[in-house]
């Protein structure tokens, strides 16, 4: 007698860091996983046949995946770099290796294999990049082979090892590899990194596994089928000027998911995985006019989301929701299991974790059953951040965890397809609570400034495919590759690491990765890419003032270099700190203030050699370019005489045409003084206002820039209602 069934779902996921388009490679990720958690519970789930399984893998992680096997020279950067003789290696590939080849967690990856510590310890555990510099001096040629070895060494996984003995033997010699040695691992990765996909589909021909699916590109659905009312029980929430409304690319994104998974897998997927569990109505009835029948969330989403007074125990008995388009059952992740496993299991003895686990399944046995129908326990994790802090990369508790519920009384495992045939689902949600596995709400990938920016970014591209997608099809544009982009960049791991509620080491490579995709929309369409895009939208990369704005101004635009009380209040930038490019690191300008009052924004450029500098290089001229909110460009020729001259203010449209939409105020003599309302720039009080400045020749060509990589920032002035300035 059946009184309690147990399933396990594994998620299996990476972003699109490679171009799918292009067959570029960028980030190891796909691979590195590939070869360890991916095939290591694939093939574990092989050696338990008894225990059923459901796997979520989603279709641009397999397509980056297989990338391996259908182009024949595909490389990741990583690869690339591994693959350098070592004696080969330049200074900056050194110096990147040392940067890069020590990813992983150092207390279960390096620090237990003493050569690989040995070379942590010789670089460094936080190292500047003064510190590198000297690091990638003193390494010899050796070492460097040693920890290209190393790095991908580590990084194979328990079921290879079991089956190639002499991956055991590289382990236990530990220093001193040959090239040979090091084409030898190279060669296994590439002849196994695809070999999970290959093993999941034998295991659902023989019934032990069912596979599930996502969209395809791990967007949040919710967020991107419409954000405002996803956010509206998240209040505190700020939500980018443009909401995302995009029910049809989450219905696209979904529909494409099926489709690749039944020509990869030759099963039609009946279960989903929302990325990042997160649900909404309206996604759900996407969900279920796509064909799915069942998907899975947290169960805190599920508990919200019951009637006032309900059994709160009914969490572990999937709920059915209705919507226009059909009937989806929900499923219920036991989140303290879950956790338990990913957050703490790894502390104690696998004996003593697996008897945790089967006290929390006996607790729901004993005092959960309703009478014919037993309770599902779903144990759902992310099938590589899981294990992550195990030293065998959970080998020993899931061996004995499975081992233990082949012969546990009145537990069955089974998969969620085969529970729901047996036993549909009766219970039933009336409405369903907005949010996500991670606390509940959205905060991780919507509300903070840098978020906002990016899903704005990602507005503006939408709306500059539409505008071509209604011309209909034209020599030059390929509608297809910029759809293709536009959802790569929907994907939920971008946002994700913008803000500071979620870091990592690789911050700025998802920062680039992200706009990568949206450039990729325009070039693919044939449109101009907004300058924005090639600057950071990390706050963190905003140009910091020498001395912060102190208040309200109002100076005289007479092109004078008067007194400095004119522009006390304004920030001031130290261009000389930047550099420049134009004459081998001299800067034409060294000064740069930046001031307003409720009304105007006011810039005053110095230059190095007040009226000298303006008349040797007359023909030239000084372009701004405000990138935020909305991009907006002054020309000011440098040929240019006057006080106050009105001059052309340029904005830019989802086309990338410029038009003329108003007027600056600009005056050049000593200085370059530029006055522009913050109606004309779209600005409000107490937002962010972001551009660049450069010198451009007759031709448009830019010799120098200022910063030079990242952007400058001044946050405009707020009043209360009586008047007084309060501070942001």
């Amino acid at each position: 007698m059946t009184d309690v069934c147990v399933t396990f779902l594994w998620h299996f996921h990476q972003p699109a860091y490679s171009s799918l388009l292009q067959k570029v490679g960028t980030a190891p990720w796909p691979r590195l996983h590939a070869l360890r958690e991916y095939r290591d519970m694939a093939w574990m789930a092989a050696k338990f046949p008894q225990i059923k399984q459901c796997f979520n893998c989603v279709p641009c992680l397999l397509d980056q995946v297989l990338l391996w096997k259908d182009q024949k020279n595909f490389r990741d950067a990583f690869f690339r770099l591994a693959e350098i003789p070592a004696g080969d290696l330049n200074e900056t590939q050194v110096k990147l290796l040392l940067r890069t080849f020590f990813m992983g967690n150092w207390d279960t990856m390096v620090r237990c294999h003493p050569r690989y510590a040995e070379l942590l310890a010789l670089r460094g555990t936080h190292v500047s990049e003064k510190e590198l510099d000297e690091a990638s001096r003193q390494l010899k040629v050796q070492d460097l082979r040693d920890l290209q070895v190393w790095h991908n060494l580590a990084w194979v996984g328990y079921s290879l090892r079991a089956e190639r003995p002499w991956i055991e033997e590289l382990v236990g010699k530990g220093r001193g590899f040959s090239e040979e040695e090091k084409r030898a691992l190279l060669h296994l990765h590439m002849e196994h990194v695809t070999e999970f996909i290959s093993m999941l589909s034998s295991l659902v021909e023989s019934g032990t596994v069912e596979l599930t699916t996502s969209p395809y590109y791990h967007p949040v659905l919710p967020l991107l089928c419409h954000m405002t009312e996803a956010c509206r029980p998240h209040p505190r929430l700020s939500l980018p000027r443009q909401p995302c409304r995009y029910p049809e690319d989450a219905a696209i994104q979904l529909r494409q998911a099926r489709q690749r998974h039944e020509e990869l897998f030759h099963d039609t997927p009946l279960g989903v995985w929302p990325p990042e569990a997160a649900i909404s109505e309206e996604s759900i009835e996407i969900i279920a006019s796509e064909g799915f029948e069942w998907l899975a969330t947290d169960e805190e989403i599920l508990v919200r989301s019951m009637a006032s007074g309900s059994d709160l125990e009914g969490k572990y008995w999937p709920q059915r929701f209705e919507t226009p388009a059909g009937s989806v059952s929900i499923v219920s992740r036991d989140k303290r299991l879950s956790d338990f496993i990913a957050l703490e299991a790894f502390t104690m003895p696998p004996s003593q974790a697996v008897n945790e686990i089967m006290k929390g399944i006996e607790r729901v046995r004993l005092e959960r059953t309703q009478q014919g129908t037993p309770p599902l326990v779903a144990i759902i994790l992310e099938g590589e951040h899981a294990w992550a802090h195990y030293e065998d990369s959970g080998q020993s508790l899931l061996e004995r965890l499975l081992g233990t519920l082949c012969g546990a009384q009145g537990v069955e495992s089974c998969t969620v397809r085969e529970y729901l045939h047996k036993y549909p689902s009766s219970h039933s949600l009336r409405r369903i609570y907005p949010g996500s596995w991670v606390q509940h709400g959205f905060a991780p990938w919507v509300g903070e400034e840098d978020e906002c920016l990016a899903w704005e970014y990602l507005a503006k591209a939408k709306a500059a495919l539409g505008s071509v997608e209604t011309g209909g099809p034209a020599e030059g544009i390929d509608i297809s590759a910029a759809r293709e982009a536009l959802f790569a960049a929907e994907g939920s791991d971008w946002f994700l690491w913008f803000g500071d509620d979620f870091n990592s080491d690789h911050d700025e490579m998802f920062d680039v990765l992200f706009r990568a995709h949206l450039v990729q929309v325009y070039e693919s369409i044939g449109l101009p890419v907004p300058t924005d895009l090639s600057l950071p939208i990390s706050s963190r990369k905003r140009c910091l003032p020498a001395r912060p704005a102190r208040g309200r101004m109002k100076p005289v635009l007479d092109g004078r270099e008067s007194d400095d009380l004119e522009w006390a209040q304004a920030s001031l930038f130290i261009l000389a700190m930047e550099g420049g490019i134009l004459r081998e690191g001299d800067s034409i300008a060294e000064r740069l203030f930046c001031g307003s009052d409720m009304e105007q924004l006011w810039i005053r450029l110095d230059f190095v050699f007040g009226e000298a500098m303006k008349t040797a290089l007359r023909n030239l001229a000084v372009l701004f370019t405000f990138i935020r909110p909305r991009e907006t460009q002054v020309t000011v020729p440098m040929s240019l005489s006057g006080e106050k001259i009105p001059h052309a203010l340029a904005l830019r449209s989802a086309e990338g045409e410029w038009t003329e939409t108003s007027r600056a105020y600009v005056s050049l003599g000593e200085v370059l003084e530029l006055g522009v309302s913050f109606a004309d720039l779209g600005i409000k009080q107490g937002e962010e206002v972001r551009f660049i400045v450069e010198i451009v020749d007759q031709d448009g060509d830019v010799l120098e820039r200022w910063p030079r990589q990242h952007f400058f920032a001044v946050r405009t002035p707020v009043e209360d209602h009586e008047g007084r300035l309060v501070k942001v």
